[in-house]
Order: C-alpha cells, then sequence, then structure tokens
C-alpha cells in the first residue's frame, strides 16, 4: 500500500483531552498520531460553547475507507461538534 495519510480535525464536548482518542484508536488497532487542537468556540446558537480539539493523523487507510473505518467509529463515541478532514498522498 502507498504512503497515503489523512489528517482529521475534530472538536468535540465529551472529553477534555486527545489521549482518549488515542487509546480509543490504538484498540481498534488504527496506528494514529493524536495531538491537541486549538479550542472551538461556537455562539451561533445564542449560547456559547468552547469545544476542546485533537488532530489525528492515520496513515494507510484509503481515502475512500477514512469515514467508515476512522472517523465513523470515533464520532459514535466521542459526538464530534466539528470535524474537518483532509488526505495527503
Amino acid at each position: 500500500m502507498s504512503d497515503i495519510s489523512s489528517i482529521l480535525i475534530v472538536h468535540t464536548r465529551r472529553i477534555r483531552d486527545c489521549s482518549h482518542i488515542k487509546r480509543y484508536l490504538e484498540k481498534a488497532g488504527i496506528m494514529s498520531v493524536v495531538a491537541p487542537a486549538k479550542r472551538r468556540t461556537d455562539c451561533s446558537s445564542g449560547n456559547c460553547y468552547s469545544d476542546f480539539g485533537c488532530y489525528i493523523k492515520v496513515k494507510n487507510i484509503k481515502k475512500e475507507n477514512v469515514r467508515e473505518e476512522v472517523w465513523r467509529p470515533l464520532n459514535d463515541k466521542f459526538n464530534f461538534t466539528a470535524t474537518s478532514v483532509f488526505h495527503r498522498k
């Protein structure tokens, strides 16, 4: 498999550090690098709140499989409020 990498930037109110996401990915057998991202503040609903964010880099998962193999299980567990996904070759 070629050296493909995907970067997910996720935000959630359910965690306060990225170690929970890292452990979840390790248990699922997904090699990753996980680091804190800048907090996101949302005031669009009239009630401001702040979400904790994490950068997640996964390698050697085809970009068409990232949603099902990485994002969906993580989102089911951590209920993300915002997500961005980038793919690199």
